[in-house]
């Protein structure tokens, strides 16, 4: 039954990576003009009025862009229902000018629509598939982990809108005092905030659900039903090419060469698995580097995973070295993490100097 799931997982994890590969593209473009977008944003916000009542909620400076000097908004004349010159309330065509100068979303809703569509299932088959591993010792954070990719799958922009509201300016005026808190540019920034997340949620999701499944395959081999550390799950599991097992211990000593240069050892695999669970677990809950940091960091431990997976004939020893060497550059200085990468590097014979 751990055979089947393995090969199942494997499956998935195909799916996934073509599925990532289909939309890296676009999605990678539309992320580039983030910064773009939110300068354009943030100009048009820097025009604003500031006076958010009544009609003026949406009256900007007539270039769209910081006033110079001098030029500011006068809120006394304002409250007195006249507007200052060189200030405009924006009419609908002007707003569909300025947004020509802005991403345009529609090409990228598609691809995140079909992302989802096809995304949606395939998380939520592997969580039915991969039930079991709850009953696994070292394998219910995996599950944990693989059930909360399927909690959230879009942000929308009122959860954004207060973000960018304009606070009340005093008026002498009460009359003019109304609950307009979400002029134009606010609710334009919402709605790109929102939008750009949604890139990075899908992606991430992909990108995790990959790594998760990986994860899991990788410690099939080593289970133990959870609360009787006797009860082993004594099973040979066929994972990518090489063949794990056999009563969850590795004895055996194996040397993996690339090219006749370098020679892997690893006196008990049991022992490496354990070590990078380790790492992983600590990375997950370390707050001393951010999201994108763990996600890079994690991609790298998959990649060694990967090729300790693969027959020792095929093992590209260099590249092994070369990751964890990476890693080690990216968590030496965080010190929740850096010993399980010194340890892993140990017990694999690599010198991080």
């Amino acid at each position: 039954m751990l055979s089947e799931l393995s090969i199942s997982n494997e499956t998935t994890i195909k799916k996934l990576e073509s599925l990532l590969t289909n939309i890296q593209r676009n999605i990678s473009d539309f992320e580039e003009t983030e910064t773009s977008c939110f300068e354009k944003l943030n100009e048009l916000s820097d025009a604003y009025c500031k006076f958010p009542f009544g009609p003026y909620t949406e009256v900007y400076y007539y270039t769209l862009k910081r006033p110079p000097w001098g030029s500011e908004f006068d809120v006394q004349i304002g409250s007195l229902g006249r507007q200052p010159d060189g200030w405009i309330e924006l009419t609908q065509e002007q707003k569909n000018d300025f947004e020509k100068n802005l991403p345009y979303e529609r090409l990228i809703t598609p691809t995140l629509s079909e992302a989802i569509g096809e995304l949606e299932p395939l998380i939520q088959e592997a969580i039915d598939r991969n039930s079991i591993i709850e009953n696994l010792s070292n394998l219910e954070e995996q599950y944990i982990e693989l059930k909360k990719l399927d909690e959230r799958w879009v942000y929308l922009g009122k959860e954004f809108i207060d973000k960018y509201k304009i606070n009340s300016v005093l008026t002498s005026d009460l009359s003019k005092a109304s609950a307009f808190g979400y002029p134009y540019h606010s609710r334009l920034m919402a709605f790109y905030d929102a939008l750009y997340h949604n890139v990075r949620l899908i992606r991430g999701k992909i990108k995790t659900s990959i790594r998760v499944l990986r994860r899991i395959n990788y410690n099939l081999p080593f289970a133990t039903v959870k609360g009787n550390g006797d009860d082993k799950i004594k099973s040979t599991i066929n994972i990518g090419n090489l063949v794990q097992g056999d009563g969850n211990t590795l004895t055996n000593t194996s040397n993996y060469v690339n090219s006749g240069e370098m020679n892997l050892k690893i006196e008990n695999k049991a022992e490496v698995e354990k070590l990078l669970q380790e790492f992983l677990k600590n990375l997950d809950v370390t707050d001393e580097l951010d999201r994108y940091q763990k996600d890079d960091i994690a991609e790298g431990v998959d990649k060694i995973i990967t090729e300790l997976n693969k027959q020792p004939e095929s093992q590209d020893r260099g590249l092994i070295d070369y990751r964890l060497k990476k890693i080690w550059s990216g968590v030496k200085d965080a010190l929740t993490v850096s010993s399980s990468i010194v340890s892993i590097a140990s017990a694999l014979g690599i010198s991080l100097s």
